[in-house]
């Protein structure tokens, strides 16, 4: 095939990487020191994952999204923000006890120590049709490690109704300066 070369190349590129990112973590935990990552909640409509799992998110029949994700207005933005990501379709996911979820939280704990997850705010608007505690729990907790090894958005930025679901799933926060 005319792709054959270049899928070769990028093959070799993401092993390349992989090996070196190995050999990094082994160095930073020789070290005592912990690789912080940043797992972001929404991905872009052209990403691998949604072009491989079109199931899992809130797609046309032409494969581009049919509702995206955005942040009600905030300090940050007066008028809210759009960002044009695909939202998830949670009730498929849940369908197969999040596996896709697990597995991408499973990867990112493979490359880092400690994870947050990016963006989660996003879910907590009345337009979103959000993951309940039980998706969240089901998620976090699928991880074998038994209590995540991940932080959550800084405590003050939350409404009351996700600082609640944090404490009683018994996740982190971020430190809170304010």
């Amino acid at each position: 095939s005319e792709l054959a070369a270049d899928l070769r190349f990028q093959r070799f590129v993401q092993y390349a990487f992989h090996r070196q990112w190995a050999r990094l973590r082994a160095a930073a935990e020789a070290r005592g020191i912990g690789l912080f990552g940043d797992l972001p909640i929404y991905l872009a409509g052209d990403a691998a994952d949604v072009w491989t799992r079109p199931d899992l998110f809130e797609l046309d029949e032409h494969g581009l999204p049919s509702r995206v994700a955005g942040v009600p207005p905030d300090y940050f933005s007066a008028d809210g923000q759009l960002w044009g990501n695909p939202l998830y379709r949670w009730e498929r996911a849940r369908e197969e006890d999040y596996a896709w979820w697990i597995d991408r939280l499973r990867a990112q704990l493979r490359w880092f120590h400690l994870v947050r997850l990016d963006h989660f705010r996003a879910t907590d608007h009345k337009t979103v049709r959000k993951p309940r505690a039980h998706c969240l729990g089901d998620i976090c907790h699928g991880l074998e490690r038994g209590h995540p090894p991940m932080v959550y958005p800084v405590k003050n930025l939350l409404r009351p109704q996700l600082r609640c679901l944090f404490i009683e799933l018994a996740l982190d926060f971020i430190a809170n300066d304010a």
